[in-house]
């Protein structure tokens, strides 16, 4: 692929991978009122238990065997896939042989929990063609694939217990998922059925990026488990549901932020493939990101002391006070994470975003279980804060060594205006009252504030982040949609 055909997938990505996980989370919510009206609790929990246990045990075997061929300047050879898929059988087939020795013995519950796991060998026969989609930005496929992967899930499982199966049609559909999306993967990668093969020296050359990569991801999943189990040991469930909803409120956000990450380390890869040199657009990632961000956030933040009380009750108004430093440590760690640590991750440097991410997520809990005590379920949220602070400053200093980027210069403006505006919102908010209108219309004085002052101020930077979304919704409704 040429410079030019890497932008235009990457951008019709962006847009792809958000619609997808919009789609996913608006199927899921239907999907699991419908089955809660046909399962009792204690089906619906252990179902919702095994399938946590699959999620852990998956990113635990995974390693980022695939993310190595992904980064990779040179396509992998036929022989790294099917070595990728020896080693993601083995490793699944394992686990779900281990599990089922374990888990068999405890009765039913014993049984869902090893027929839902079963699901991990079947899943990984897609990983080869996976590999090669997300090398050649089709995000078209990938979008499709997954969503049809949901679609089926919920299809088979509201089916199979409406017509009696219980548990045990919920559990299966995990067995469904897993095979509509391996043989979609099959049908729409086009490299055909890849045999599995074992060799030492390619699992090497894996492991040695994959490990790095896959350990940044599991100090996530540690960080939200700590973060959890503390807030509930510290001052209980109900602070913990305070916290838990603050952070489903900014679940738009995490939808860009995530689209914008997904899609960053694989672009970057493919631009120095093509003999681009990507460092110019770090800078200007970082830029774009904390403007779209300030777009996503600020009216919610306006709108909050409103917004709470006027839309969930009274009794959720804990959560208004955590949203200021929470979207500010949202905006400031993942406008370097999403610019800085995929071009680290396309370079082979997967050292440098497994410290900062391990940084940040001890920081994360350390201060803000402390600050727990004293400002309630505030403290979280500037625990956030402090943690974002320090993954863009370790980020920065990391690409140092490969570029002069000044991370909080570039993402100063955004921030800037942006927490100015959210304040007026907030203040104008409190005075308004508890109602609906009042929370409209903060969070319009705050967006046009936003708007207005960069506009002023920045005008270069919203006309980029309005051509650059305009490009990537063109190109996502081309004939192509973003592929060859």
């Amino acid at each position: 692929m040429g410079p030019d055909e890497v932008r235009r997938r990457a951008g019709a990505g962006v847009v792809l991978v958000g619609a997808r996980a919009i789609a996913v989370n608006l199927i899921g919510f239907a999907g699991g009122i419908a089955l809660a009206r046909l399962l009792p609790p204690s089906d619906f929990g252990l179902v919702a238990l095994a399938t946590g246990i699959t999620v852990s045990l998956s990113l635990l075997i995974d390693v980022g065997l695939g993310a190595s061929l992904v980064q990779r300047p040179v396509p992998p050879e036929r022989a790294d896939l099917q070595t990728l898929l020896g080693l993601e059988l083995v490793l699944t087939s394992g686990v779900a042989a281990a599990t089922a020795f374990a888990a068999l013995p405890f009765g039913e519950d014993g049984q869902v929990i090893a027929l839902v796991v079963a699901s991990l060998p079947l899943a990984a026969v897609r990983v080869p063609g996976f590999v090669l989609m997300e090398r050649n930005l089709s995000y078209r496929s990938i979008a499709f694939v997954e969503t049809a992967e949901t679609i089926a899930y919920f299809a088979w499982g509201i089916a199979t217990v409406a017509a009696g199966a219980g548990v045990w049609g919920l559990a299966s559909a995990t067995l469904v998922r897993a095979a509509v999306g391996s043989v979609s993967t099959l049908l729409l990668a086009h490299e055909g059925v890849v045999a599995p093969r074992l060799s030492l020296r390619r699992t090497r050359s894996l492991l040695a990026f994959g490990i790095r990569f896959q350990a940044t991801g599991a100090a996530s999943v540690l960080k939200d488990q700590g973060l959890n189990f503390g807030v509930a040991l510290i001052d209980g469930v109900r602070v913990l549901g305070l916290w838990s909803l603050a952070t489903r409120l900014v679940q738009v956000a995490f939808v860009f932020a995530g689209s914008l990450s997904r899609v960053s380390c694989p672009t970057i890869a493919r631009l120095i493939e093509a003999g681009v040199d990507p460092r110019p657009y770090v800078q200007r990632g970082i830029r774009l990101t904390a403007t779209g961000l300030g777009v996503l956030l600020v009216p919610l933040v306006s709108a909050a002391p409103a917004f709470v009380p006027s839309v969930l009750g009274p009794r959720w108004n804990g959560v208004a006070p955590v949203l200021p430093p929470a979207c500010l440590g949202l905006t400031i760690g993942a406008s370097a994470s999403v610019a800085i640590a995929g071009y680290l991750w396309a370079i082979g440097d997967a050292k440098t975003p497994l410290r900062a991410t391990v940084v940040y997520s001890v920081a994360w809990v350390v201060v803000g279980l402390a600050l727990l005590p004293l400002l309630g379920v505030a403290g979280l949220g500037v625990g956030w804060l402090v943690a974002g602070v320090l993954d863009a400053y370790l980020l920065g200093r990391g690409m140092a060594a490969h570029a002069d980027v000044r991370v909080f210069e570039a993402m100063l403006a955004p921030i800037a205006v942006g927490s100015a505006a959210a304040a007026c919102g907030w203040v104008l908010a409190t005075k308004g009252g508890d109602t609906i209108a009042s929370a409209v219309l903060a969070g319009c004085v705050g967006e046009l504030l936003f708007l207005a002052t960069l506009f002023v101020i920045r005008r270069r930077l919203l006309e980029d982040l309005w051509g650059l979304g305009l490009q990537a919704v063109r190109a996502t409704f081309s004939p192509a949609g973003g592929e060859a």
